[in-house]
């Protein structure tokens, strides 16, 4: 974080990074959301940290819920490959 606060180059660049309201859904193939534990989508194909990746770092009892639980629960298509 201190780098980046001393990089001027990364600086600009964050202060003038489109909205997401400005951006048609339709432009793109792929949305990549850093950070965090994943949005939230019906009917949409995500990824994210899996059950089984949750487990093989022993994180199951440290987040507040598993992703892939959590997204398969509220109707998104979840795709995932072997950890």
């Amino acid at each position: 974080m201190a780098r980046f606060k001393r990089d001027e180059s990364a600086q600009k660049a964050f202060a003038h990074t489109v909205r997401l309201a400005e951006v048609k859904a339709e432009d793109f193939d792929t949305v990549f959301y850093l950070g965090g534990t994943a949005p939230m989508v019906k009917g949409k194909h995500v990824t994210g940290f899996t059950n089984g990746e949750e487990e093989e770092v022993k994180l199951t009892q440290v987040v507040p819920f598993r992703v892939e639980d959590e997204l398969l629960q509220l109707g998104a298509v979840f795709e995932k490959k072997a950890n």
